[in-house]
Order: structure tokens, then C-alpha cells, then sequence
């Protein structure tokens, strides 16, 4: 399944008169995002400041994330109301995460610098500058299904990037819009691993049968909706031996999150209409095989697979 995202700036205007000295700030919005768990994706956008007076005037622009101030980020969901942690999500002065660039609120958190800011100076009559931003979205999880919003707000101060900042003479509105679609991730690891949506696959070696000797595995399953998560046997829960002329089997359990799962059927079911991971971290569920291995085994190697599926409920 696909998911993905939508992010709308709205366009606003607003205009204020500094002693006689005019300053209005207008944006447009930016191309579509498509958003996915596991990516670092960028779209640009601008806006521009319009000066209509005749003295020489500075001016110090900011954007502030009204949430929480450029970290990873709380979005409303449109539907409920609440608020969720979705995805980090940044402002850039250029389409790399270089903290040198970063666009942070002058007056409302530390450590911000010329750099952080967009300074300009209309040095007489009228004018207008036009400043690009890039905002950055990444997450390595998978947000859940839903439709969000997260407001933005661009200021302009009319001083110089100096002492302590003045109240804001104009300023817009901007609105972050992000649908996310149902989507999954799923991957295998092993015993105590991490999760890596790059991990599929798995395998799984016994090495020398003369004993039961149990592997351990794990798998982790990230979902935007609630699940049912089923297994198979291409051999119905037995390895076979390489040469297909030997009828030699060594049977295996397996145990997943704690569960003996049968696998003599075609499909069993290992956990049906599990929650989506509405934090976004993935759910683990720890597993074992253990082989049975019957005495006199002909030499040679065996093997089986396992397929695991997901199905939405």
C-alpha cells in the first residue's frame, strides 16, 4: 500500500504601517509533497516582502512553527482534534540540513543568528524582496492514517538584528496540510535487533543438526491501520533436503511474540486486528525456530521458507 502526503501553504496577506513606512508580507504555496515512513524529503517555497516607503528601513524576518519551534513536530489531526507527533519537520534557508541555515524564531528559542533570520535592508523608496524556504520531512517510522495540519507563522520586524527583538509589524499565516494514506512497513532481524525498514529478509542457520539447537529472530511491523499478520510454510513446516530425491525431513516449531504458531496449514495467524502504531514507533515481536532433528538424517543440507503477510481489518 501507498501512502501519501499532501503539504498546502495558504496564502495570506498582511500589511502594517511602520511611522508612515509601509511593510506587508505575501506567500504562495508550494509545489505537492508526497510523504512516506523512512524519508527525507524537502519542498520549497517562498514568500515575498513589500516595502512602500521612502526612508531607509531594516528588517528582520523569521518563520515560527506556532507548535513547537522547529523540533519534531506536533500536528493536529482535522478529524479528532488532538494533536500528534508525526514527523520531524524543519525550515531551511537552502535544501540542506545545515544547522548553520536553519530557519529559527528570533525572541523564542536560542542561540540564533544572523544566519538564522532573513535580514534585508531597503536602503530607499519603495521595494520588495522575495525569500526562499525549504521545508524538511523526515521521519523513520510511520505516522498513522489521517489528515493534518500544522501552523506556521512568517515575521517581520522592522530593526535591525540587534538587542532585544520588537513586536512583530507584519506578519502571514502559512498552513502545513499532510495526508497520510494507509501504509505499512515490515522487517525481519536478528535476536535483539533494531528496526530497518531495508531489512526484509532473514536467515536463518542452524548449522550442524545433530542437536535441537533454537535460533532467534525478530520481527517488527509499523502500521498506519489496524492488521491481522499471518504466516506460511512453503513446506508446511518441515526443511527438506536439497536433493529432491531424498525424502529426509527435519521438522521445526516456531514461536512468535510468545505464541506456538502452527504451520502444517497453509496459513496460520499470528495476531488479527492488531491497533495501528498510532506513536509511530513499530511494534516487535520476538521469535524463535527450533528444529527437530530425527536420528539417521542422510548428510546435506535443509532449508524451508517462511512468508509473512499483512492484511488490513
Amino acid at each position: 500500500m501507498k501512502k501519501t502526503g499532501l503539504l498546502v501553504i495558504f496564502i495570506g496577506f498582511a500589511v502594517c504601517s511602520v511611522a508612515g513606512q509601509t511593510l506587508s508580507l505575501s506567500g504562495v504555496s508550494p509545489p505537492t509533497l508526497v510523504f512516506a515512513s523512512n524519508t527525507d524529503l524537502w519542498i520549497g517555497g517562498s514568500f515575498t516582502l513589500l516595502y512602500s516607503g521612502t526612508a531607509a528601513i531594516t528588517t528582520v524576518t523569521d518563520i515560527y512553527p506556532v507548535s513547537t519551534k522547529n523540533v519534531r513536530t506536533k500536528w493536529n489531526n482535522m478529524a479528532t482534534g488532538k494533536s500528534h507527533v508525526l514527523a520531524t519537520c524543519e525550515i531551511y534557508k537552502t535544501q540542506a540540513t545545515n544547522s548553520h541555515y536553519i530557519v529559527k524564531a528570533w525572541g523564542d528559542e536560542g542561540s540564533v543568528t544572523a544566519d538564522n533570520v532573513y535580514v534585508t535592508t531597503f536602503a530607499s523608496g519603495p521595494g520588495s524582496v522575495t525569500f526562499q524556504y525549504w521545508v524538511n520531512i523526515r521521519d523513520s517510522k510511520t505516522p498513522k492514517t489521517g489528515l493534518f495540519q500544522l501552523p506556521i507563522l512568517v515575521r517581520t520586524r522592522a530593526q535591525a538584528f540587534a538587542g532585544t527583538p520588537t513586536p512583530p509589524v507584519t506578519t502571514l499565516n502559512l498552513l502545513l496540510t499532510m495526508a497520510i494514506n494507509q501504509n505499512i512497513v515490515i522487517c525481519i532481524t536478528g535476536p535483539g535487533g533494531i528496526y530497518d525498514p531495508a531489512d526484509s529478509t532473514e536467515t536463518i542457520d542452524f548449522g550442524e543438526l545433530s542437536t535441537p539447537t533454537p535460533r532467534k529472530f525478530r520481527i517488527f511491523i509499523s502500521s498506519s491501520f489496524k492488521y491481522a499478520l499471518n504466516i506460511s510454510s512453503k513446506n508446511r513446516g518441515v526443511m527438506v533436503h536439497e536433493n529432491a530425491s531424498i525424502s529426509d525431513v527435519v521438522p521445526y516449531t516456531l514461536s512468535i511474540g510468545g505464541l506456538d504458531i502452527p504451520l502444517s496449514s497453509t496459513m496460520s495467524v499470528i495476531a488479527n486486528d492488531q491497533p495501528a502504531n498510532s506513536d509511530g514507533e513499530p511494534t516487535p515481536y520476538d521469535s524463535v525456530l527450533t528444529p527437530i532433528p530425527e536420528p539417521n538424517l542422510s548428510s546435506g543440507n535443509y532449508s524451508d521458507s517462511l512468508t509473512i503477510t499483512i492484511s488490513a481489518r
